[in-house]
């Protein structure tokens, strides 16, 4: 096997343990600053808002708001809105 596939599927295995051994609410959090972040490097012009930002967007949206189960800020109306800039 290529060592550069082994480093990949070996690096995807650490990332979603360490996704997963996060508590939901901390797995939110992190998305909701994730998706504060990516915003507001879009609004500086630091990040394009093409199709693949905005599904990253949407996707952050959605499990911000998933996980926390209640919405400090309108996730859905974000989810929809990016869902539709990606379409």
């Amino acid at each position: 096997m290529d060592a550069e596939l082994i480093y990949f599927f070996r690096h995807a295995l650490m990332r979603d343990a360490a996704y997963q051994l996060q508590l939901p609410t901390r797995r939110a959090r992190l998305h909701e600053l994730t998706l504060e972040v990516m915003e507001k490097l879009i609004r500086t012009g630091r990040l394009a808002l093409d199709q693949a930002a905005a599904a990253d967007l949407a996707d952050h949206a959605h499990f911000a708001q998933r996980a926390r189960g209640k919405k400090l800020r309108d996730f859905v109306a974000l989810e929809i809105e990016y869902r539709n800039k990606a379409a």
